[in-house]
């Protein structure tokens, strides 16, 4: 049979279903993390229900007294992801040894789209810290900020990233914007602030705090710390507390490799009864009850002032069901040979995906120290990650 295929076709049917399996199977990984739901149009909107509390009865001719649960909308906007790649047929012929191939590229673009999904997932940018606005500055990731529009941001320029920590829209019209707390809340109902040197444990409201703090301890005043088995058992005191799990329910928390070895040397879960399992998807803790998501992209945030800043990891720990993602558009891959070029081919690939939670009362975050310097809020910059050039 005669082959009537170009290159670019076979390059295509070669690497596509690569590239797309490879696709399939991140979005796959964070199946025991989130709630897969379909997805199409501009948003995918949602209900979140509350609590109801049952209680006595006072006497025998009793009135019944209804209760209406209470229920709030939420939306979740679609986030563009896109990558083009070029490489040269002189680079393979020029460069020996050192020749890189069609599948060296779908290899690269693959890891890149793992990133950016889980950017997409967790509700985070790439910043630029600064000490000042002549330092070059390092690249961390922080939650994504809040658009100023009056409703909710466009497909474009990762404007609509929500997430598990960045903001979602809620309210009758879907424009009302949701953050969470960065300082945890105490009984007199005051924030936590970055400088309090006071503070115990008993301090805190553990029925309404959206955080636990980054120098928790159950005994003794506070201290600045990395992640502990203390702060993760605080977390979930906190989340019964609220009713936000029952007692033998799973959650989830997002960690950095460093804080996965710092729980690990911890002598109380070296034995196999207390000890990790380590999870084809995550690391989990039978005694802790916790999930572990490792991962490079833990946000660093500022939990002080513009003048005085505190920079702490947020660690964001929330229940699988109450985190909504969908996907919009399945992978759109082409490998072409634009005609006005001799040697030159170019892979591209693009996807659409959102997440956002459905309720803030089951999302919290765990801070620790992320002994940083003292990066000028004001001189720091989000990095852009623009990949066209929109023609006039």
């Amino acid at each position: 049979m005669v082959n009537n295929k170009d290159i670019t076709e076979m390059l295509r049917d070669a690497y596509q279903p690569e590239l797309i399996e490879d696709l399939q199977d991140k979005v796959q990984s964070y199946a025991p993390f989130v709630t897969h739901i379909e997805a199409s149009g501009k948003q995918v909107e949602f209900n979140s229900i509350g609590s109801v509390e049952a209680g006595f009865r006072v006497g025998k001719w009793d009135k019944k007294v209804d209760q209406e649960p209470l229920y709030g909308r939420r939306s979740m906007r679609p986030v563009s992801l896109a990558l083009s790649l070029k490489y040269a047929k002189d680079d393979m012929t020029l460069k020996g040894d050192f020749a890189a191939g069609p599948a060296d590229f779908i290899r690269q673009m693959g890891y890149a789209f793992n990133r950016g999904i889980d950017a997409v997932v967790l509700g985070v940018v790439l910043k630029n810290m600064k000490k000042s606005a002549s330092d070059v500055g390092r690249p961390y990731w922080t939650i994504a900020p809040s658009t100023d529009l009056a409703a909710p941001a466009s497909f474009y320029n990762g404007a609509a990233l929500g997430g598990i920590v960045g903001t979602t829209y809620i309210g009758d019209t879907l424009t009302t914007p949701e953050t969470l707390d960065l300082q945890a809340r105490l009984n007199d109902g005051t924030l936590l602030a970055a400088d309090n040197t006071k503070a115990k444990a008993l301090d805190l409201d553990m029925v309404l705090t959206g955080v636990i703090p980054a120098g928790y301890s159950p005994k003794g005043a506070f201290v600045l710390c990395g992640l502990t088995v203390e702060k993760v058992l605080a977390l979930r005191e906190a989340m019964e507390s609220r009713n936000a799990i029952e007692p033998g329910e799973v959650i989830n928390l997002a960690i950095t490799p460093a804080m996965k070895y710092e729980l690990i040397r911890d002598e109380r879960l070296w034995n196999n009864q207390n000890g990790f399992q380590t999870l084809r998807n995550g690391l989990f803790s039978e005694l802790l009850g916790v999930r572990f998501l490792v991962t490079n992209k833990v946000p660093i945030v500022n939990v002080g002032t513009a003048e005085n800043p505190a920079w702490q990891f947020a660690c964001p720990a929330w229940k699988s069901s109450e985190v909504m993602m969908g996907m919009w558009d399945d992978l759109d891959f082409e490998i072409t040979k634009p005609e006005d070029h001799w040697g030159k081919y170019r892979i591209a690939a693009q996807c659409a995906l959102g997440c956002a939670r459905r309720r803030k009362e089951t999302v919290m975050l765990v801070m620790c120290d992320a002994g940083l310097p003292a990066f000028s809020e004001s001189d720091s910059e989000l990095v852009k990650h623009t990949v066209a050039v929109n023609e006039d």
